[in-house]
Parts: structure tokens; sequence; C-alpha cells
């Protein structure tokens, strides 16, 4: 398609040029030069509007049947989601789909990218996490940050590997004592190439990254009861090799009911 429309535009030059070749033969008088001269200058104009038209015709009709045949991977390349972020109408498509890009993922805070990408440890550049409480917790590939409102947090969609960290506001944890709860209410959208998509949930105290809990349900719930007063975040960790989203959700601070 790409070569009849450039086949297409030279023929427009073409008609064109005879015809200005035309108007230079035929200058006689004044007048008739004037009024050819006009004639070729309108052409000329008009080789140009033709020319866009067909390339706008081109970009659309192309990108149209391109995402289509390969299952939304421009739609993918447009968005460069790598990492997490909350859901938009620009990404709602990719909800759900397989991942086809093996580029490496940038951090996010908050839903929107960092310009920097990510170094070789992500928690460098979290505002949350400053260390990990062993050597043998694996290391996210990304960590993107999410402010929790009247106890809801947004619907995400992540790649895998990436990390959400869920903060109440400046990014602060919650307060928690001895014998408290968090519990995070959760429902992931169904993936059309996996029956059973697989995530980590975990928890950070005092800025420390503790080993999460490997949840597969479409629907369910993590519980943290409380052993040691301090401040906690919470986080999920995609673990499935396509796009993994999560609806909104809850997360609720009990507190231990005094005796």
């Amino acid at each position: 398609m790409k070569t009849n429309i450039f086949y297409a535009m030279n023929e427009i030059d073409d008609k064109y040029i005879l015809e200005a070749a035309q108007c230079l033969e035929h200058k006689n008088t004044g007048r008739n030069y004037r009024l050819n001269r006009d004639k070729c200058l309108n052409n000329k104009w008009m080789t140009h509007i033709v020319a866009a038209i067909l390339i706008i015709v081109f970009v659309f009709t192309t990108g149209s049947i391109i995402n289509t045949t390969t299952h939304g991977k421009i739609v993918q390349w447009i968005t460069q989601l790598f990492g997490a972020e909350i859901v938009t109408r620009e990404n709602r498509s990719l909800i759900g789909k397989e991942i086809n890009d093996n580029s490496v993922p940038e951090v996010t805070y908050s839903g929107e990218r960092c310009i920097k990408q990510i170094d070789k440890n992500p928690i460098d550049n979290s505002n949350i996490i400053k260390g990990v409480a062993n050597e043998n917790i694996v290391l996210p590939s990304s960590i993107s940050e999410f402010e929790v409102k009247n106890e809801v947090t947004p619907e995400i969609i992540m790649t895998n590997g990436s990390m959400a960290v869920f903060y109440v506001n400046n990014y602060k944890g919650w307060n928690c004592k001895e014998g408290d709860t968090l519990t995070f209410s959760f429902e992931k959208y169904k993936s059309e190439t996996v029956q059973k998509q697989t995530f980590v949930i975990g928890y950070i105290r005092d800025g420390i990254m503790y080993e999460g809990e490997s949840m597969r349900n479409i629907v369910g719930s993590y519980t943290l009861t409380i052993k040691e007063d301090g401040e906690y975040n919470l986080y999920i960790i995609s673990s499935t090799s396509d796009y993994l989203t999560i609806k909104q959700g809850i997360i609720n601070h009990e507190r231990k009911k005094e005796d």
C-alpha cells in the first residue's frame, strides 16, 4: 500500500509538471501568461494537499490493520507501558493482554513515568523502601508508588516483575501498633491468556521490605497481623508474563481492641 501511495504522488507531480510546461508554452500574451501562471500555482498547492491527504489515509488505515494483526502490539508500543501505572483511557486496551515487548522497564511514581530509567537497584529511586530484610528477597524490576485515598487503592496495570507500593499521604505508611491488622481486599481483571495470574503481596516496615505471599485468586484478601510497632506500607509485585490489572481495592487498618 505504501508503494501505491508514493506511485500516486509521483503521478500527481508528473501531471502538474506537464501542465506547468504547457503554461509556459502559451505565454504569448501577458493576459494568458498571468492566467496560466495562476493556474500553475493553484495546481502546485493542490499537489501538496492531495499528497497530505494520501499520507493521512495511509497512516490511519495501515495503523488499524497492523494493530489488529499484531493483537495490540502497536498500541503497547505507543503507550510505552513498562512498570506499573494507573489505568487510563490510553492503556485500558492492554488489560488482560500478553506482553509483547522486552524493553527495560522504567521507574514510575504515582502512575507518572519518571524521566530516569531503572538502575540496577530500583530501591535507590524509591521514596519508601530503604532496604530489604534479607538477601534472599528478589528485587522487583521497577517500583511505582500509589496514594490510597479514603482506604481505596487505584486501578493499576502492571508488567511482569514490577512493584506497586501503597502509601497514605506524602509517601507515609500506616502507623500500626502490635495487635493491629492491615487488610488488603483485591480483585483482578481476568486475563485472556492465563487462567490464574500470580502476584505477590507483602509489607514494608519502617522502610524495610519483607518477603511477601504468593496469590492467584481473582478475588481475595491479604491480612497482616502486626507483631511490632511501626510504620507499614503494603506492596504487590506482578509475577505473571502478561499484563496484570488490579481493580480498585480496599486497605483497612483495624486497631487492636483494648480489653
